[in-house]
């Protein structure tokens, strides 16, 4: 399921969603990052995050979408 990684990701960040909005997140995640569509999303979303820059990138991301949707404070 797409949605693995990112429950992976989010784990290592100690975020625990709800799944709506753990599937919301995912869809602009993959949209954003420009991989939405992609013959294996799951497994692109993977590639990015094992790279150190796009680590930064995706863990960036995901704070500051949950900030701007008030759903944790950093």
């Amino acid at each position: 399921m797409s949605l693995e990684v990112l429950n992976r990701i989010l784990n290592s960040l100690g975020i625990y969603l709800d799944e709506y909005e753990r599937k919301e997140l995912y869809e602009n995640l993959v949209r954003d990052f420009g991989i939405i569509g992609k013959y294996d999303e799951c497994m692109e979303l993977e590639k990015l995050y094992n790279d150190e820059f796009y680590r930064r990138k995706i863990e960036e991301y995901i704070k500051k979408y949950l900030e701007r949707k008030s759903l944790i404070a950093i």
